[in-house]
This record gives C-alpha cells, structure tokens and sequence, in this order.
C-alpha cells in the first residue's frame, strides 16, 4: 500500500475485499465440488484465480483493482479448499500429516 502512496483507507479496503473474496471461495468450493466433481472445482478456481491476477495486472484504477482481487482471492482460496482433501487423500498414510504441513506452510508461507 504505502509502496504506491495509497492512502490507510485505500489499503485497508484491498484487504476487505480479499478476505471478503475469500470467503465467497471457501463457501463456493464445497458446494462446487460436491456437484461437479473436485477434479473440475479445482479447474474451475485455478482458472478463476489465473483470471483474477490477469485482471490485477489490466487494472487501471482503484476499483478495477478491488473487483480484480475479490475475483483472485475466490480463486485462491476455492484452490486452496479442493486442493487440501486432496493431498490428504493421496497421500500415503505414514506421510499425509507431513503433506497436509507442507501445504499448510505453503499457503500461509
């Protein structure tokens, strides 16, 4: 934020609206994979993340860049969610507690 002068409020509304962005990915990803299948919900949201980020990058003002980042958070978020049970599930048992912290610290750095 204060890298391109945006004033307290201005970042503070980037954040809203990716954790608002964020919830709509956690609350969708379930209901998309229950219906269609996680192999086609984790399609779905990595292309909705991919998307997300182009349109970060096309932004060229303020508000593009808010609705852009709401659309990438559904995204990584919508991933996140379908990917986890996934690595859990494919995982050998010895190694799924091991697998499920590499993710974990992947996604929360």
């Amino acid at each position: 934020g204060e890298r391109w002068g945006l004033p307290l409020a201005q970042q503070q509304f980037l954040s809203s609206t990716w954790f608002l962005g964020g919830l709509m990915g956690f609350l969708l990803s379930g209901v998309v994979a229950d219906s269609g299948g996680r192999r086609a919900a984790l399609l779905l949201f990595s292309a909705v993340h991919r998307a997300g980020n182009l349109l970060t990058f096309a932004s060229s003002s303020f508000q593009g860049v808010l609705a852009s980042r709401a659309v990438t958070a559904v995204g990584a978020v919508g991933t996140f969610n379908v990917l986890y049970p996934l690595v859990a599930e494919f995982s050998p048992p010895e190694c799924r507690a091991a697998a499920k912290q590499v993710l974990g610290l992947a996604w929360n750095g």
